[in-house]
């Protein structure tokens, strides 16, 4: 679900521009440079210990959101389980990678290289 605040603390739930997502999620994180959204997969109901999918939401800019992970960010589709996930400037570029930690994976570091991240 995806909520819109006024600046006044109302906030309104938005029922287009955001794709349907169905994520086991262990964290949320918006890229501060983008607005670009991680959404770091857990597990996969049911089946523990398979590799879950996590997803990149792709910010038109104007508070439209799309699943762009298979086009900007396929490295998501296995990436782990993911506990938890940094947008963070590591090389002092004023460019944020991704940081992403999780059970049985190393701590993976994503940077966007021609649009992409990898």
């Amino acid at each position: 679900r995806y909520y819109v605040n006024d600046g006044k603390g109302n906030f309104t739930r938005k029922l287009q521009g955001w794709p349907i997502v169905s994520v086991n999620a262990s964290c949320v994180r918006i890229n501060g440079d983008n607005g670009d959204i991680f959404i770091g997969a857990r597990s996969i109901p049911g089946s523990y210990g398979m590799l879950p999918s996590s997803k990149l939401l792709k910010n038109d800019g104007h508070g439209n959101f799309t699943d762009a992970t298979e086009s900007l960010a396929p490295d998501l589709q296995k990436l782990g389980m993911v506990t938890d996930a940094q947008w963070a400037d590591i090389e002092k570029k004023k460019k944020s990678a991704l940081v992403v930690v999780g059970d049985w994976m190393p701590v993976t570091i994503l940077k966007y290289v021609d649009g992409r991240l990898k």
